[in-house]
């Protein structure tokens, strides 16, 4: 009787695996940074200039956050 062992990996690639990674790394990274630039673009703004477009200083980071995931 013969024994025999089936490794099919079932589409698995390590490969594949690698570059999803860097890809996800590589929106993770431009989001971060789309972040920090719409966090200091509105922070530079005096209160009065952020009243006349009708957001508050509270509100400067999820606006900021809302940037970024777009």
């Amino acid at each position: 009787m013969a024994f025999v062992t089936d490794i099919r990996t079932g589409g698995f690639s390590i490969t594949a695996l690698i570059a999803n990674w860097r890809e996800n790394v590589a929106v993770r990274r431009a989001r971060k940074e789309k972040y920090e630039q719409t966090r200091k673009e509105l922070n530079r703004l005096s209160r009065r200039e952020l009243a006349d477009i009708g957001i508050t200083a509270g509100d400067i980071d999820r606006i900021a956050l809302e940037a970024s995931i777009r």
